[in-house]
This record gives C-alpha cells, sequence and structure tokens, in this order.
C-alpha cells in the first residue's frame, strides 16, 4: 500500500469548502464577491487536540483547540476558505485560519471555529 492510500483510508468525514467567488448579480449587473461551495462532499480527516494551559490565577484555566483537516493534496484551499465539516454525523462549521501544508500524499490545514450561518 502506498502512503498515500494508507493516509486516504483515514478519511472518515466529508466536508464542503466555501470560498468567495466573483458572480454577476442578475438584480444590478455588477459583479461581487458572493460565498459558493467549490469542493462538495470531499472525502477527508478531522483532527482535534486539547490542550489545557496553566495560569497563575484564582480563576479556571483555560484551554486552547487546535484543529486540522486532513485532505488530497490537489485541491487549491486558499486561507480563508470556510469548511462545513461532517464528523461522526455531526456537522461542523470553520473558518480556515492558515495556508495549507501541502505534501505529495496529502495536505493540512489548520482550522478555526465559527458560528457563521
Amino acid at each position: 500500500m502506498t502512503q498515500r492510500k494508507a493516509i486516504e483510508s483515514l478519511y472518515i468525514d466529508k466536508c464542503d469548502i466555501i470560498q468567495l467567488v466573483s458572480a454577476k448579480n442578475p438584480v444590478n449587473k455588477r459583479t461581487e464577491l458572493t460565498e459558493q461551495v467549490v469542493h462538495k462532499s470531499v472525502p477527508c480527516r478531522l483532527s482535534v487536540k486539547n490542550i489545557a494551559t496553566a495560569s497563575d490565577s484564582d480563576t479556571a484555566s483555560s484551554a486552547v483547540q487546535v484543529t486540522t483537516v486532513f485532505m488530497a493534496p490537489e485541491l487549491d484551499i486558499p486561507a480563508g476558505s470556510k469548511f462545513l465539516i461532517t464528523h461522526y454525523g455531526r456537522e461542523f462549521k470553520y473558518e480556515s485560519s492558515g495556508y495549507p501544508a501541502i505534501y505529495s500524499s496529502h495536505q493540512e490545514i489548520r482550522l478555526q471555529r465559527s458560528d457563521w450561518a
């Protein structure tokens, strides 16, 4: 089994990727930026890591969550894209917080949890 096939065998999630694209508004005839799903039902793997941080105060310690999505390397995902990921039957909304790290077998994109509608 190749390295890529081994990694892709771990893709148990699906994601829709939403980006800003230029589109002509039919009402005012102007070209405007609108959000559109550019990739639908892409196989992926969501990785969530919780990191507890210690603090020198009387209040509760805070926790940081680092979320990364793994997917095929040939997809062009610019920073700032939004993700709707189905993970174990539940949908989660994320914003891309950085540029993808692209390897020959996969790409990794750090995500930031979002509450967009």
